[in-house]
């Protein structure tokens, strides 16, 4: 046993005498499980298959699941952690990252828990969780093969000191500035310990790497083998044909053989190409020095910097002396406070900063720094933690991520496919299926019409959604039912909303989608969206009958060269420019002069038109005024001017030039000062406007009560002069 007190030792061995001396002890030895060693635990026939189960709660998942030796000897160099955290990796070239960018898998979970059931003396576990989408599903066997893919790539490559060596170190700063845990926790720990390793290492023995051990964690991936694995599908489809109960909790299951041909494919399953190893981890601190107190410490955060463009503050910590510090970077903007319109746009940017960065991060947040990005009353916050040394990397890891949607490429062509995978998403989660995919085209589709609609039961709510149902009490399936019901308005209201805003009611959006490189290549959908392209800036008189024909017999000819799909394919929206790459494939001669114009007026369109490519406010009176708006014009001479004189480095800085920034710099926050007066002098004069109302009604309510009251009198005076005529 272990006590832990903030009292002397000698306080604390008095009271544990008086306490549990009268315990009696029966001097019997431990029971001895030495029959159960060797990996023979689990050596029955109803290992190594497939178990459906119908979950509790709604969920899809696959458990995969090795048994093997005891690993409680080889707590020293713990080869089942090793392997958990190659297999479970969220960076670049891991297993998650591939199976992430299918749109098959959430979450992975890999390795042992270290609790009784899995990890004692008889026997050691290793699991691995696929938390699958609806996709995932649907590609169960592909997902499989890609694990055991991976698995073979690690077996191919053999243990890798420089990883383990990472790992070590992160676990041996992880333990050297750990918080205080609480004495209940650490007690149970040490206790737990203490039947586990010797005297020596009952404090480090579950936390340290102490050696490296290659032929341990080879023995381990060996056993990770499709011959030797037991899988369980959790998922509530009837459709599994739940045939037997076991007996404990009632829970529905139905057993059957791995199908040979699986185990076959997944033996003979190569890795795929993306597959590779980690990275040296950068993010590993190596300097832990402290930086010298200065002779006075202020108790508060002190400026030590203010320009035009930024303030910095600092504040030394004096109380705890670790290696660790906090970067706060808040991005001030009066954009903000505009209108509730840029607020939610905002919240949007930052749910993608976070997607984003996760990828690159990863191998931030297993070396224990942390980070997060968020929205703030005046702006936007990114915040990074940890070990002192690294955490600049942190800052500028991110910094990309910050500047990535501020591109002067061209968009626009990207948006019709993009808009119409985003509305899909939201559709099939109220709309049937069949009704969906027979849809000619979305904005036709009767998402009022209930023939064409799913039962409230059957409404997509989300993952986060139906763990939220399943955890509350107390209410009824009548309540839920409703709670459904209310769900799917709300997804019909938000998805009219959207259409009715949304670009794709206009023509040109989906017309000058023939320029996607994903859509080109596709010779019918290419062609018919070009003459719809053409056929609009006709009528707009941007481009004459005739030489639209050319502009298409030209098009079509760039399009049969022999290198064009393989250039098509190799394009990344996330690294190549669109008018680059149309602009150089069209051969640079005075016959195509025609076409190389045209698609220059396409790309202007879409250049710079923040409105265009955020996608919810164009019309055709937007697209004339952004030709013509010399704002636009000049944003892309500027861009080709630096260009051609080979970068912003060789731009000459004149006064001329100085004096013209400031006064652009001047005019934009005079024009920001104007809207918002513009703004105020709106609401003010609605508010005047509404109290006057108010006041008009208050002074009629007078006006009605006093006629009333005089009403009242003159009835009283009438009946008294009755009354004295009578006399």
């Amino acid at each position: 046993s272990v006590f832990q007190a903030r009292l002397p030792l000698s306080l604390l061995e008095t009271w544990v005498v008086k306490s549990f001396s009268g315990v009696p002890n029966n001097r019997l030895p431990l029971q001895n499980f030495e029959m159960f060693s060797g990996g023979v635990s689990f050596k029955t026939p109803q290992f190594s298959k497939i178990y459906r189960v119908d979950p509790v709660k709604d969920t899809q998942e696959v458990e995969l699941c090795w048994v093997m030796p005891s690993l409680l000897d080889l707590y020293r160099s713990k080869p089942h952690h090793y392997l958990s955290s190659l297999i479970g990796h969220e960076g670049k070239g891991s297993l998650l990252s591939y199976l992430r960018q299918k749109v098959w898998v959430l979450e992975l979970y890999s390795g042992n828990s270290e609790c009784d059931f899995e990890h004692n003396s008889m026997y050691a576990m290793f699991t691995v969780t696929f938390l699958l989408t609806d996709e995932g599903m649907k590609h169960l066997q592909q997902v499989l093969e890609a694990l055991f893919g991976y698995l073979k790539l690690l077996q191919a490559s053999g243990p890798n000191e420089r990883y383990f060596r990472e790992i070590q170190t992160i676990a041996d700063l992880s333990f050297r500035y750990e918080e205080e845990s609480s004495a209940w926790d650490y007690t149970e720990v040490l206790s737990e310990n203490m039947h586990f390793y010797p005297p020596e290492d009952y404090i480090t023995g579950s936390d340290l790497f102490y050696e490296y051990s290659p032929q341990a964690i080879q023995n381990c991936l060996e056993r990770l083998v499709p011959d030797r694995v037991n899988i369980m599908l959790f998922n509530k489809n009837e459709e599994m044909g739940f045939d037997q109960t076991e007996p404990w909790f009632n829970t529905r299951y139905c057993v059957s053989e791995i199908p040979a041909d699986w185990l076959e494919s997944w033996k003979k399953v190569e890795p795929d190409p993306s597959f590779t190893l980690p990275q040296p981890n950068i993010f590993i601190p190596r300097d832990l020095s402290l930086v010298p107190l200065e002779a006075t410490v202020e108790p508060y955060p002190v400026k030590i910097r203010h320009d035009e463009q930024s303030e910095v503050w600092f504040r030394r910590d004096v109380k705890f002396e670790q290696p660790i510090a906090y970067y706060y970077y808040y991005f001030i903007s009066p954009l903000l406070q505009l209108s509730p319109q840029n607020r939610v746009m905002l919240d949007l940017y930052c749910s993608l900063l976070k997607q984003l960065v996760a990828q690159e991060a990863y191998p931030a947040k297993t070396a224990k720094l942390t980070y997060d990005i968020y929205v703030e009353v005046r702006g936007l916050v990114v915040k990074v933690g940890g070990f002192n040394d690294k955490l600049r990397s942190v800052a500028i890891m991110v910094e990309p991520f910050l500047i990535q949607f501020q591109s002067d490429a061209p968009l626009a062509p990207f948006l019709y496919e993009a808009l119409i995978s985003l509305m899909k998403s939201l559709m099939k989660r109220f709309v049937k299926s069949d009704k969906l995919d027979s849809a000619r085209s979305l904005l036709e589709l009767g998402i009022f019409n209930e023939t064409n609609l799913l039962n409230a039961k059957y409404v997509d709510l989300g993952y986060a959604t139906r763990e939220a149902i399943r955890k509350t009490k107390g209410v009824s399936e009548k309540e839920i039912l409703l709670f459904r019901q209310d769900c799917k308005t709300c997804l019909q209201k938000l998805c009219a909303k959207l259409l009715e805003r949304s670009p794709l009611k206009y023509k040109l959006t989906k017309a000058i989608s023939f320029l996607d490189p994903a859509v080109a290549v596709l010779k019918s959908t290419r062609s018919e969206r070009l003459k719809s392209t053409l056929e609009i800036v006709l009528a707009n008189n941007w481009i004459t009958g005739v030489a639209a024909d050319l502009v298409d017999r030209q098009f079509n000819s760039v399009c049969s060269q022999p290198d064009f799909l393989e250039k098509m394919n190799a394009f990344s929206k996330q690294h190549d420019r669109l008018d680059t790459l149309w602009m150089s494939i069209i051969p640079s001669n005075d016959d195509n002069q025609k076409l190389v114009s045209f698609l220059r007026l396409i790309l202007i369109l879409s250049h710079g038109n923040a409105s265009l490519e955020r996608g919810f406010s164009i019309n055709r009176e937007c697209i004339v005024e952004n030709l013509n708006e010399a704002s636009l014009i000049a944003q892309r001479q500027i861009y080709d001017s630096v260009k051609a004189i080979g970068g912003i480095e060789k731009v000459d800085i004149t006064k001329s030039l100085i004096h013209s920034v400031r006064n652009a710099r001047s005019r934009y926050k005079d024009s920001l000062e104007q809207k918002m007066k513009d703004k105020q002098n709106g609401e003010k004069q609605e508010g005047d406007r509404k109290r006057a109302a108010v006041l008009q009604k208050e002074l009629q309510a007078k006006k009605q009560k006093i006629l009333s009251e005089a009403q009242k009198q003159a009835d009283i005076l009438q009946e008294e002069i009755e009354s004295l005529k009578k006399k």
